[in-house]
């Protein structure tokens, strides 16, 4: 997993319970509606709709709706597997997805589910990008993280998910990270990302890319907490393709 440093997780938490201003939430609102073209059933349409309402309760949600707004460029949302289309400029929101998942929270690891407004809103961090800067989006879609690779396919994603920028920016505060092996990496904290709304929401932040959480993993994760007797619990549990690595006990 990645290593946050303090500094990380004070500007995430800092960031997200800042007071939010409702100046022009109304123009915001209306015109975020106008933009946004949601295909599917009638139930998926009202779940979009309610999910929006959700995100506009948290601070990093009026800033990324707002922001989006502001682009005045249509875009769809669409039900199926979760992701961003560049080409189609849609979103996709799949119902049955896999919600599950393993974060870390005070030190601890815990297992928790996701609610679909955030992960809707990973997707529309992806939106605006795009919209923003559509060649730097491609590009960072196929540009690998250096550092944190092992942890995120590349460096858009590190970027909705952690908010961090490999590209300098002087003014953005600079966040330091390390992975397990120690080595560092600096980085431009920008502030809306899917850890803004984690922790607007008081929910573990999201460390790596793949981390759903398999059936595999949740038993593993019920085994450990029967077998817990009291001291300092460590639980390692690797995400890999054709094997799982065991948990670890470090008392």
């Amino acid at each position: 997993m990645v290593v946050f440093s303090t500094d990380y997780q004070r500007l995430v938490n800092s960031y997200a319970r800042e007071e939010i201003s409702r100046d022009g939430i109304e123009w915001t609102i209306a015109n975020f509606f106008k933009l946004m073209i949601v295909v599917g059933s009638e139930n998926f349409k009202g779940n979009v709709r309610n999910w929006v309402f959700k995100l506009l309760e948290t601070r990093p949600g009026v800033e990324l709706i707002h922001k989006i707004t502001l682009c005045r460029e249509w875009f769809f949302v669409r039900e199926g597997h979760c992701h961003f289309d560049y080409g189609e400029r849609s979103v996709f929101i799949d119902l049955r997805v896999n919600r599950e998942r393993f974060g870390f929270k005070n030190w601890e690891k815990i297992l928790f589910e996701v609610p679909f407004e955030i992960i809707l809103a990973h997707e529309l961090i992806h939106l605006l990008d795009a919209l923003l800067n559509l060649e730097k989006a491609l590009s960072d879609f196929q540009t690998s993280p250096d550092l944190l690779s092992r942890f995120f396919p590349n460096k858009e994603e590190l970027k909705a998910i952690t908010g961090l920028d490999s590209v300098y920016d002087p003014l953005l505060p600079l966040v330091e990270v390390k992975d397990e092996t120690g080595k560092k990496g600096i980085y431009s904290f920008t502030a809306v990302s899917e850890n803004s709304f984690l922790a607007a929401y008081g929910l573990p932040l999201r460390t790596k890319y793949d981390d759903a959480a398999t059936d595999e993993e949740k038993e593993t994760e019920r085994r450990l907490k029967q077998i817990h007797v009291g001291s300092l619990l460590t639980i390692i549990v690797e995400n890999c393709k054709h094997r799982r690595q065991k948990a670890v006990l470090a008392h």
